[in-house]
């Protein structure tokens, strides 16, 4: 008898927290900016006032603004009251204390928000007689009697004509009731007219989640981490060996910096990427309808949910974590785009008009602006579809359709090739492409690989595998393949994803779908590992060797961003595929199974949350950085000044030592003269300027005082700046600024500034 009535209890307690999560799940879906709103009151109150705060603030607004049963604070109030003395009984008095002084913080916050239920009452009881009015109303329309109203309106004399067809008009007893019903039903459907353009709300989600993964990195200063440098001044730089698509978005950073402080703009272009990141996954993965119900039927929150789990599973995960901490931000940016691609190439394919065609060459002008690498991908995606749509509709003899999409194609194609001349004409016409000066030694050292005894397939597979992975670099951070909760999510997310494929195959709607992403994400697994030691190293060094352009995939993980893509998308088919069976068998609790699914996006990368593991901190140039560039500036001579330790990438102690792309050219301008090495595996470096080859091999040597101050007079160096960062670790020797032709300007902990005279 006990026992069955613990049961009762339980099952009660299950179902009542079912429903509680039921509503929080429906007010955060239909309340979305109220969400954004407190996310960042509650971010406020943190940085004011510290964690423990920002937490009872986040509890008191959240039941405020979504109107929550106030009785549950109250619970609280009466369980943190009644631990009071338990806890002194155990001479725990702080905590005791601690608890009494929550106690009376619920107390009060329960007393506020039945005032605000009043109020609440009251502003429905008047909304309430408006509807009535209108109630009454339309019960006095439809109780006329229109024989009777007839017989006065013939009555009424009338004088003038007009009124006379008037009067006609409403003695037809059939056009009056009609009338009456057209008047009725537009007062019971009465609207406000919504305005045409309509902001999705969802976007202020993916912009909370941003802010919760970068977290302190908003605080001000500049993120610095191997490849991105960002100044106090964003000049725009021209490499000869670059690509020239970047230009629109360096003039962008450039007058941005100019008009605001360079590091605002940072951390807008931040949270632009990752708010990007999420919001495009959501609104583009096919892994639901597109238009999807604001109605709070199940169907409409299921395909919600897998919408948000897709788009998570996008967002957070090692690629995304890896090529943050390598600053590779554009290629985050090019990896942001791609869901809109692939969209955009679905609806061409369905529709074959020219709309669709502009739009999906307009996504990838977009991708080739950001990133070189994702937008030669998807170009060389894009031609093998197009190919097999148009033999396609050629066996299928459909003349029309296959006209009708050759037209569009060269439509876009044309538009976009006149767009992108810009870039494209140069890169096409360099004398010495960069790529062609790859060899095995570069594809080898920037492959996709392994991680300490992991197998490299095994970790490329888990979207792991970046060349950095196996370097020195890599020992200042942590590593998901080391902690068990991430092994453990991606197990889980690998059996929505086989859920997602096996299923997909069988279901006739689906099967063309999942076989495109079966497709593209087995392809991108076999080039991401690139030379490295795996069963697909002798196909890529073909590719590498006898297909253009493909030599400039020497970094071969890249390609894991269309993995991802692969991933979020099976997987999300595959946790619709599993609600489909949780309703069927009728599950009850199905609402408490949602959060330990979004458990498998938060660990899968759980070291993203909050600020990136804390391994990236904001920080600013020293002082002595700009003075030595004021003193430079006051010389309006064009000499230049070489930089040293001589290195292409090196640590700085005011960055916490990460290793970073050397910044002294973006900070000192033009004329800082820095290393160009790469100094990874077997390669030192990538140039062919004769002159630049020229001073590294001087530099280097460390020869005669005399030889080396001649060639830097000869080449038109004025001073050197030597940062102190790596005294007594560098490997390389500059003995020759003992010389007596060398004289001090600037002395700090960070550099010294020499002037080379005669």
């Amino acid at each position: 008898m006990f026992q069955d009535k613990i049961r009762k209890f339980l099952i009660l307690v299950v179902e009542s927290l079912n429903k509680a999560f039921a509503k929080a799940f429906s007010d955060v879906r239909e309340k979305k900016f109220r969400g954004f709103f407190l996310l960042a009151l509650v971010v406020t109150a943190y940085f004011a006032w510290g964690c423990s705060a920002s937490l009872n603030w986040l509890l008191f607004l959240t039941f405020l603004f979504y109107g929550w049963e106030n009785r549950i604070v109250a619970i609280l109030a009466l369980i943190s009251l009644a631990t009071c003395p338990f806890l002194l009984a155990f001479k725990k008095d702080t905590l005791a204390e601690t608890m009494a002084v929550s106690a009376y913080f619920f107390l009060v916050m329960t007393v506020v928000l039945q005032m605000v239920e009043f109020k609440r009452e009251e502003r429905n009881d008047l909304t309430n007689s408006h509807s009535l009015f209108w109630r009454k109303m339309i019960k006095k329309i439809e109780a006329i009697n229109f024989p009777t109203l007839i017989n006065k309106i013939k009555n009424l004399k009338f004088k003038k004509l007009q009124i006379a067809s008037v009067q006609k008009y409403f003695t037809d007893e059939k056009k009056l009731v009609s009338l009456s019903r057209r008047l009725t039903a537009e007062i019971e459907n009465f609207k406000f007219k919504k305005p045409k353009f309509k902001l999705d709300k969802n976007i202020f989600i993916f912009l909370s989640l941003s802010v919760g993964i970068l977290w302190k990195l908003l605080l001000p200063g500049f993120v610095l981490t191997l490849d991105m440098n960002w100044m106090p001044y964003m000049p725009v730089i021209i490499n000869a060996d670059s690509f020239r698509a970047f230009l629109p978005l360096s003039y962008l950073i450039h007058w941005a910096s100019v008009l605001t402080s360079a590091w605002i703009v940072q951390k807008v272009m931040l949270v632009a990427l990752f708010s990007s990141i999420g919001y495009l996954a959501f609104k583009y993965l096919p892994v639901g309808p597109r238009k999807i119900s604001l109605e709070r039927d199940h169907g409409g929150v299921k395909n919600k949910i897998v919408c948000w789990f897709s788009a998570l599973i996008y967002l957070v995960n090692p690629f995304v974590y890896t090529r943050l901490l390598a600053g590779q931000w554009l290629v985050l940016w090019g990896y942001a785009l791609l869901p809109p691609i692939l969209h955009s190439l679905f609806v061409f394919q369905k529709k074959k008009d020219s709309k669709s065609a502009m739009k999906l060459f307009g996504w990838l002008f977009l991708l080739g602006v950001f990133s070189n690498h994702f937008f030669v991908m998807s170009a060389i995606l894009l031609a093998v579809w197009f190919a097999f749509a148009l033999v396609r509709e050629i066996v299928q003899k459909n003349k029309i359709n296959f006209w009708r999409m050759w037209k569009n194609i060269l439509l876009g194609g044309v538009i976009f090739l006149i767009l992108s001349s810009y870039w494209l004409v140069p890169a096409l016409t360099r004398q010495a492409p960069l790529e062609q000066r790859f060899g095995i030694e570069h594809w080898e050292a920037f492959a996709g690989g392994g991680y300490k005894d992991i197998d490299p397939l095994l970790n490329l597979v888990s979207l792991n595998g970046f060349w950095g992975e196996r370097t020195a670099w890599a020992q200042a951070f942590v590593w998901p393949q080391d902690n068990a909760s991430f092994w453990i999510a991606f197990s889980l997310l690998v059996l929505l994803i086989i859920l997602g494929g096996v299923i997909g195959l069988r279901d006739k709607e689906q099967k063309n779908k999942t076989l495109i992403f079966l497709a593209i994400g087995f392809s991108a697994l076999v080039f991401s590992a690139g030379a490295g030691e795996t069963i697909f190293r002798n196909l890529n060094l073909w590719f590498f060797e006898h297909v253009p352009l493909w030599s400039g995939f020497r970094d071969s993980q890249k390609f894991t961003g269309f993995l991802a893509l692969s991933y979020a998308t099976l997987a999300g088919m595959g946790l619709s595929y599993f609600f489909d069976f949780l309703d069927r068998k009728k599950f009850a609790f199905k609402n408490i199974l949602v959060p330990a699914i979004f458990l498998i996006p938060f660990f899968l990368g759980f070291l993203m949350w909050g600020g990136f593991h804390g391994q990236l901190k904001p920080v600013w140039y020293p002082q002595s950085w700009v003075e030595a560039k004021q003193i430079m500036e006051v010389d309006k001579r064009k000499r230049s000044a070489l930089v040293l330790p001589w290195h292409g990438y090196m640590s700085f102690n005011f960055n916490d030592n990460l290793v970073m792309a050397n910044p002294a050219r973006r900070f000192f301008g033009e004329k800082a003269i820095v290393s160009r090495s790469v100094e990874v595996g077997a390669v030192y470096d990538q140039e062919s300027d004769l002159d630049y080859l020229a001073l590294d091999k001087i530099i280097r040597d460390n020869g005669d005082a005399n030889a080396v101050v001649d060639f830097l007079i000869t080449n038109k160096v004025e001073y050197v700046i030597h940062f102190q960062d790596l005294v007594g670790t560098d490997n390389l020797k500059y003995d020759w600024l003992k010389s007596d032709r060398i004289s001090v300007v600037l002395h700090s902990l960070d550099l010294v500034l020499y002037r080379i005279g005669k």
